[in-house]
């Protein structure tokens, strides 16, 4: 939980009129010009792709070149993944519908492991060519038009792997990295191939097989690596720590809100990503006071982030001598059991005469304690002291930020300063 700090000041709320309307179109604009870049890359990749297959395959003939006719076939595969790719974008850029209510953007993950399993096959046949050449080495056939080939295919290759780097770090595209990484790839298998081609006759060694089976490795890694961060962005990994704070300080800017907890980032896909958190609020401020106050934070999200945002409001009782001793309480009772563990939406009501505790924990991954070892532990001490009150409690599992690692004492000091603009 983010309890606020003195001194911060609210931002200032969403431009009105037209500034408000562009605003809001904003992330539809930046789809747009996502697709556009991503449509350019797959469109020259195909040419660029093609014109070098046609090439090396013309000049393998000519020379009685294997490797070359090989490398042909490689850079057809790559025309065939920038097919892919341009359809991928397409698709990704469909808007939610019935079947799919979270939009096609995911789409693109299934593009990019289709490209890294083109990547993993190449690096597999190139091994097995490798090898063989390793064990039975052949001279590698010498001509001008196909060290000429080669060289006008490290040239491209390289510009395709700059053109696809930047744009997919611009897009923050997974597709675009594949096949960036893919272009590199091959701009090592082609030095490899002139190299041998120009090396091993003056040095009486055949050093293609040996370059060719290290080019593979490096290629094999790169499509594992491919895969691993695309099954990630699938299963769903944890957000940038930077992008959680930011999300914290925007929200934590309102003087209305004590604090902020149960931050989840959900993304679908590229531009693509829901958000939902929940708002400790006063609990004596006027609902529709503080729904506005909720609406607010949400359109800011939305327009500063591209999000669909939701958030929950927790009503929080201050100024109660009694609530305040329980909470007091339950904090001294959780850092005596793990000071990392922190405390939200904690209620103390009588209900049908009985005390009832209500409150969350948050428990980092890290805690090797199970949350029923927890529960009964947290339950047994409270009722210590109140044998018959009931304890009603949810533990979550996340990553606890140093904000949320303020002791008692400061919460307490920012808490007080909190409610004092609280209203």
């Amino acid at each position: 939980m983010i309890w606020n700090k003195p001194g911060l000041r609210p931002v200032q709320p969403p431009p009105a009129g037209d500034q408000a309307a562009a605003r809001e179109q904003e992330p539809a604009r930046q789809q747009a010009l996502r697709l556009r870049r991503g449509r350019q890359a797959a469109l020259i990749g195909i040419a660029a792709n093609l014109l070098l297959s046609v090439a090396k395959f013309v000049t393998g003939l000519w020379s009685d070149s294997v490797s070359l006719m090989g490398d042909a076939a490689n850079n057809l595969s790559d025309a065939v993944s920038s097919v892919i790719a341009l359809f991928s974008f397409k698709l990704a850029a469909k808007p939610a519908d019935r079947e799919h209510p979270f939009g096609h953007a995911r789409m693109e993950y299934f593009s990019s492991t289709i490209v890294a399993v083109i990547i993993l096959f190449i690096a597999l046949q190139l091994g097995q060519s490798s090898v063989s050449k390793i064990i039975e080495p052949d001279q590698p056939a010498q001509s001008l038009p196909a060290v000429l080939v080669l060289l006008l295919s490290i040239v491209v290759k390289l510009c395709l792997y700059r053109l696809n780097h930047r744009l997919a770090r611009r897009t923050q595209s997974t597709l675009l990295a594949a096949t960036a990484t893919d272009a590199l790839s091959d701009v090592l298998a082609s030095a490899t191939v002139l190299l041998s081609l120009l090396l091993s006759p003056r040095l009486g060694f055949q050093l293609d097989g040996y370059a060719g089976l290290l080019v593979a490795c490096y290629i094999g890694y790169q499509g594992v690596a491919i895969l691993r961060d695309t099954a990630d962005k699938v299963l769903g990994q944890s957000p940038s720590p930077q992008l959680v704070r930011e999300i914290e300080r925007r929200v934590m800017a309102y003087p209305q809100v004590l604090a902020v907890h149960d931050l989840l980032i959900h993304s679908y896909g590229p531009g693509m990503i829901y958000v939902s958190l929940h708002v400790e609020m006063n609990a004596a401020t006027k609902l529709l006071a503080s729904h506005e106050v909720v609406d607010q934070i949400e359109r800011e999200l939305n327009q500063a982030y591209g999000f669909k945002t939701v958030i929950h409001l927790d009503p929080i009782t201050i100024n109660d001598p009694v609530y305040e001793k329980r909470r007091h309480r339950a904090e001294d009772l959780l850092s005596k059991i793990d000071p990392s563990l922190t405390m939200h939406d904690f209620r103390a009501d009588t209900i049908a005469g009985k005390l009832v505790y209500t409150f969350d924990i948050l428990a980092p991954y890290e805690l090797e304690r199970s949350d029923e070892d927890l529960r009964e532990q947290i339950t047994r001490e409270l009722r210590q002291r109140h044998p018959a009150c009931e304890v009603r409690l949810t533990i979550d599992r996340g990553t606890v930020t140093a904000e949320e690692q303020l002791n008692p004492e400061q919460r307490e000091a920012a808490l007080t300063q909190r409610t004092r603009h609280s209203g």
